[in-house]
Parts: C-alpha cells; sequence; structure tokens
C-alpha cells in the first residue's frame, strides 16, 4: 500500500484509469460544453473527495456517476501533487467488468478507447 501525506491546506481529486481487459485500451470521457470549463478535452473519469471520503471510495464513485458502471479497482497509482493549485490527485487502475457498457453523465458527451 502506498503511504502518503497530503500537505496542509490541499485540496483532493480521485479517478480511475479504466481498462478494458479485452485490448488493454484506456477510457477517456470528453467534456460537455455544459461543464464549466474545459469543454471538448478527454480526461479520465473523477472528481474531488467529499468530506471524510477515502480516494478508493471517491474515485469508485465517480466513475459510477461519470461512466455509469462499477469497476474493479487492481492497483493504487503514486498520487501526483500540483503545489501550484495546491491539489492531490489519487489514482487507479480499475477492470471495466466484461460485458459492462459505458453509460455517461451529463458532464460528458463523448467516450474515446485509447
Amino acid at each position: 500500500m502506498i503511504q502518503f501525506e497530503v500537505p496542509k491546506g490541499y485540496r483532493e481529486a480521485a479517478g480511475c484509469s479504466v481498462m478494458r481487459q479485452t485490448d488493454k485500451c484506456i477510457l477517456l470521457l470528453r467534456r460537455s460544453i455544459h461543464e464549466t470549463s474545459w469543454h471538448g478535452m478527454f480526461e479520465l473519469p473523477g472528481g474531488k473527495l467529499e468530506d471524510g471520503q477515502t480516494p478508493e471510495v471517491a474515485a469508485r464513485t465517480e466513475t459510477k456517476e461519470e461512466a455509469g458502471v462499477d469497476v474493479e479497482i487492481v492497483q493504487r497509482i503514486p498520487p501526483h501533487v500540483d503545489h501550484e493549485l495546491k491539489k492531490v490527485y489519487h489514482m487507479f487502475l480499475a477492470y471495466l467488468p466484461d460485458g459492462a457498457e459505458i453509460k455517461i453523465s451529463e458532464e460528458h458527451d463523448d467516450i474515446k478507447w485509447v
């Protein structure tokens, strides 16, 4: 397990790099014009941690909300610390269950497998 202490005053976000096991492709979601910023940009599913939420729970929850799937987390990736924005990004590698279909939320308008 990765031991990591979040610097005081830093915000946290978490997400999943969702992989199809059949071809090892990773899911990207395109931000909708209805979002506040970065319209048309592709991103991994994720979002901020709510009070008391662990990074893994946040990653699972955000992936379910944004991509409509329950994933199997298989690995924690070391966090990225952005000192300029005072933000810590937690990331997990997750497998898409066999037969699962992506159902994007209103936050996104397209998907891409890369």
